[in-house]
């Protein structure tokens, strides 16, 4: 029986994606923990394949085996806004000063990159504030997400002034589209980051972009913030940290709970320094925040704040009288 496994590795300046067609594996690629005799406890045998790995390849087994397809972009790096389109076999990729389009059949081949730097007038500003020229004053592609059948909607950096774009990819895969229509560019402020070393967590829904992020240029005013659409934009409440306390984003999801869409949520996954625990020194948690899509904002001092925004520390509990409580309180997003 044969299955398919797939993955996607980034480092610095390189993107791989791994896929391994994996059959009855042989002995000499198989990691076995062997028993002194055939009597050995079943409970060892237990822990010791819940300890290790089941299969083991090196990068050049993987390179023999043609399960690695490696993808390099001189003068750029930092791959970490991945889209995976499996209707039209793309896989788009937000990077420093680049949005690209790569196939999944071969990411070293049929790629198309869109060339998107940050002005000129914008670096020589963010250079003159005392940031780096060459690491901090361009433009890192942070959020990438379908907008419609023809559309990406992407976010960057844009050198201390962030950005967002439509991208046209067309209807299908054999078009071969892939542009930035200059007249729909926007500010990207609440959307994308200001400084590339932030994190930022967003998800798009229907219309409306759901976003974690700090929107402020010294990184102090971080806000879960609801954006495009129709309807009024919302944000949590600014430099209050009972509502978020340097929080670090880490993913964002939407939640049907009915038929009816004014019961679905939008939850976000974070850690921050947590309030409770100031007595007890400097404590981060993480946590699970919770929002409810038809919130539109209360009155006077919560006009266009949340009004259902809800969070609790993340924790595992085993149920029963014995039970235990695990606290993830380092939760990161997980980087190859």
């Amino acid at each position: 029986m044969m299955m398919m496994m797939a993955a996607t590795m980034v480092t610095c300046s390189s993107l791989f994606l791994l896929g391994l067609a994996t059959a009855h594996a042989s002995s000499d690629t198989v990691t076995r923990t062997s028993s002194s005799s055939p009597t050995s406890s079943s409970s060892s045998s237990t822990s010791s394949s819940s300890s290790s790995p089941r299969m083991k390849l090196s990068y050049k087994e993987l390179q023999q085996f043609h399960g690695v397809r490696r993808f390099d972009l001189e003068r750029s790096c930092c791959f970490s806004a991945l889209l995976l389109d499996e209707e039209r076999g793309r896989l788009f990729v937000g990077a420093k000063n680049f949005l690209l389009s790569l196939s999944l059949d071969n990411i070293a081949k049929q790629e198309h990159k869109i060339y998107w730097p940050a002005p000129v007038d914008w670096r020589e500003e963010c250079n003159w504030a005392g940031k780096d020229i060459t690491s901090d004053c361009v433009n890192y592609v942070k959020i990438v997400h379908h907008y419609n059948r023809t559309h990406l909607y992407a976010c960057g950096t844009g050198a201390f002034h962030p950005t967002c774009a439509f991208v046209e990819v067309g209807h299908r895969m054999e078009d071969h589209v892939f542009r930035i229509d200059p007249s729909k560019v926007e500010d990207g402020k609440g959307k994308s980051p200001y400084d590339p070393r932030h994190n930022a967590a967003s998800v798009l829904v229907g219309d409306e972009l759901y976003a974690g992020v700090a929107t402020d240029l010294m990184g102090r005013d971080f806000t879960i913030f609801r954006s495009l659409g129709k309807r009024p934009s919302i944000r949590t409440e600014q430099h209050d940290s009972r509502w978020l306390n340097e929080p670090k984003f880490v993913g964002s999801f939407w939640v049907p709970e009915s038929e009816n869409p004014d019961d679905d949520k939008v939850f976000f996954f974070f850690r921050e320094t947590a309030v409770e625990a100031q007595g007890l020194g400097k404590s981060t948690y993480s946590r699970i925040g919770q929002l409810c899509r038809n919130d539109m904002g209360g009155q006077r001092s919560l006009v266009n704040k949340w009004t259902t925004f809800l969070k609790t520390r993340l924790i595992c509990s085993v149920p029963g009288a014995d039970g235990s409580d695990t606290y993830f309180d380092e939760l990161h997003v997980e980087k190859a």
